[in-house]
Parts: C-alpha cells; structure tokens; sequence
C-alpha cells in the first residue's frame, strides 16, 4: 500500500467523526484491511526477497492503565450493577484501544506534508460547514428533517457533536494554518481563509458556550507559548467582539444570559451533585459505567425531585466518570489522559522549530487539539461520544508515531 493510500483514508477518519459515523466506520475498515493485507505480504516475503514495510504496532507503556481502567469496569459490572445492565453494549466501545493502535500503524506508512493537508482541510470541511450554516438560516436541516431552534446541529444532526467535534480539527488547523498561512499560494489562502472562517462560524452558531470557552481559553494559551503579543491581540479582539455581538445580536445575548439562568443552573447543579452523591454511596468502583445515568432517575425521590426530573450525565467528563467507576476508574483514566498529554509536551519541547518545522507544527497542533479537549470535558462527557472521541484517539496516534517515526512528517512541503 502506499502512503498517499495511508494518508488519504486518515484524512476521512476526522471527516467521518464530524460528518458521518458511516463514513468514520469505512475509514477504519478499509485502514484495518490495508493492515491485514500489509499483513499478510509481510509473511509471504519471509522467504523472498520483497521490501517490506517497517512500520509496527509497539507497546508504548499506558497499556497497564488501559487495563487497569477495564478491569474496574469489569468489576463494576460485577459487584455494583444492577439487573438490565448493557454489559456487551458498554464493553464495545472500547474498541477504540484496538482503534488507537490501528491509527498508530497507519500514520507510521503515511507521509504527511504540510501543504497537501492544508488544501485537504480547506476542501474537505468546506462542503460540511456550508451545509451547517445554511441550516442556521433557512431554520430547517433536511438531513434531520427537522426544524432548528436557533442553532446549527450540523451534518450529525447535534448542537453537541458538531460543536465538539469541530472544535478538535478546528484548532488543530488553526495550528497548521498559523505556521503555514505565509507559504501558501493566494488562491490557497481565499479558500483556506474562507474555509477557516465558516469553520468558526459553524462552531460558533451551536451556541454551545463550553465550546467557547474551551476555543478561546486553549487558543489564549497556546499562543502565549509562541508570542505574547499575539495573545494579548486575540484578547483584545475577542472582547471587543464578544461586546459588539452582546450588544446587536439578540440570539447572542439570550444565549450569555441564560447562562446564568436559574432553570439551566439548577438541572446541571442538581445533575453534578447527583453524580458527587453517587460516588460517596460507592466510592470505589462507582455505580457501574453508565450506570450513574441510566439509573439516576433512583435518586430523585431522596433528593426531592419529581419522578420525571430529566435523566442525564454529570456535565463534566471527570465527574461522571468518578460517579460510574469510582475512585479507581478515575485513577486509571487520568494516568492515561496525562500520559499522552505529557509526552505530546516532552515530545514538542525537544523538536527543533528550525531544523524540523512541519514536525514541531504538527505536535504544537496535537497538544492544542488535546488542551481543547480537556477543557470540553469540564462541561460535557466528551470522552464517552464515539465520533469525539475518535478524535482524541487520531491525535493521540499521531503522537505515538511521530515518536516512533519521525521521518513521516515530510519535511518537503508540496
């Protein structure tokens, strides 16, 4: 197979997880058959002379707290769950474990290189953020065949995953873009400027305020690391936009006021203490994973709550997570988490931005897109979203590789 093969399918991992789950889906299929066939000549060249590939599925030393975090799952399911758990539905998703790894293999036969994945980013994403602010302003998505509220849901027909989602390749772009702009021809700076700015829009017209603050708050800090100047211009700008949207744009201002709206306080005030009650109820192994929501509706009579109070998840990744496993799931998930995030870090700090420009971008935007993310998950569980996470995990994988084989990011940038 040929890197422009292995490439080429990468890029349809991140369309997929913000377009459709179908085409995520094929992505990982057809990257998983080129694994096997690769596989497969790789052991019929055992006795010949055929050049084959060197990439490899390595142990990159996270795996104990991979297990580590399933094991308590296991437990929880057996020792805490009640009756009608989805034991095999709960256990499916980690199938992104064997995911991460097929990533890892398949960034390792890629060549990735700057120009050609910023004309991929600006054509792929084009079509689909089009598409989302046109429904903005028609008010209606024929693919949900729905009439909107106010705000843009995207091609995966969610506020929720459009906003997340996007957010991840977003500011992972924003990192290319901010090193590559310069080098681009001006027929490629209209489309990328033109993509990056519907893009943005797209994001924005969810109207999902943790989304906002995750965009500019990562944004704000990754900037500093390159120039204060820089950061202090992106605050100054986002205030006076933010001052001039509050001030002639009634939808904006509805959506920071209601921020601070008794209702909405109070169902996420009411969901979060919920889940810090279920976890000092089972503070070891949690509720069960998933349990803390399908069974949350059993707290409302103690807490006073009408029978048919809203049933949901704790509006914060690390909470909700404390609440299904407890403090030994949670363990385990952090050690993961902060591992990939340390050695993204390790990893930038030791690349030459001189000698090795397009490596250090390409890391400076996987420790953007993974700040991001983390900060998304102090308001929603975007971990446990398989199109998000999907994601983290595509981030991750180039990471691992980027350590293992540095040559795959193409210096050459045509």
């Amino acid at each position: 197979m040929s890197s422009r093969f292995w490439a080429g399918w990468l890029f349809f991992v991140p369309l997929g997880a913000v377009t459709s789950q179908t085409l995520l889906d094929v992505a990982l299929v057809v990257l998983f058959s080129g694994f096997l066939f690769e596989l497969y000549k790789k052991r019929q060249s055992v006795n010949s002379n055929a050049v084959v590939t060197n990439a490899q599925v390595p142990w990159i030393g996270i795996e104990w707290a991979f297990a580590g975090y399933l094991l308590v799952i296991i437990l929880g399911f057996i020792f805490v769950a009640a009756p009608g758990v989805e034991v095999g539905f709960a256990l499916k998703k980690f199938v992104w474990i064997a995911n991460f790894y097929l990533l890892i293999y398949a960034f390792q036969r890629a060549r990735l290189k700057p120009m050609p994945m910023l004309y991929w980013f600006s054509g792929l994403f084009l079509a689909p953020n089009i598409y989302a602010i046109s429904t903005y302003f028609t008010q209606y998505d024929p693919i949900a065949k729905t009439n909107l509220l106010g705000r843009v849901i995207g091609m995966v027909s969610s506020a929720t995953y459009h906003a997340h989602g996007n957010a991840v390749v977003f500011v992972f772009f924003s990192a290319l873009l901010y090193f590559y702009f310069r080098k681009l021809t001006v027929r490629m700076k209209v489309l990328a400027a033109m993509a990056y700015g519907l893009w943005g829009l797209s994001i924005f017209l969810t109207f999902t305020r943790g989304i906002w603050l995750a965009i500019f708050v990562s944004s704000f800090l990754m900037l500093l690391l390159l120039s204060f100047r820089k950061a202090a211009l992106l605050v100054m700008t986002s205030l006076l936009v933010f001052t001039a949207a509050y001030y002639t744009w009634p939808a904006f201002r509805e959506t920071v006021t209601e921020t601070g709206s008794r209702k909405q306080s109070d169902e996420r005030e009411n969901l979060l203490m919920t889940n810090y009650k279920i976890f000092f109820d089972h503070p070891f192994l949690g509720l069960g994973y998933t349990e803390n929501t399908r069974r949350i509706g059993e707290y409302w009579d103690e807490l006073a709550m009408p029978e048919n109070y809203i049933k949901s998840h704790a509006h914060n990744q690390f909470i909700n997570v404390l609440a299904g496993t407890g403090v030994f799931g949670l363990f385990f998930f952090i050690c993961f988490i902060y591992f990939f995030l340390k050695k993204n870090w390790l990893l930038l700090r030791s690349t030459n931005r001189m000698q090795t420009p397009f490596r250090y971008s390409l890391l400076f935007a996987c420790f953007w897109a993974q700040f991001e993310f983390l900060l998304a998950c102090l308001t929603d569980v975007t971990f446990e979203y398989a199109k998000i996470r999907s994601l983290l995990i595509l981030v991750w994988a180039l990471v691992i590789a980027l350590e293992i084989k540095p040559s795959i990011a193409n210096e050459n940038e045509t």
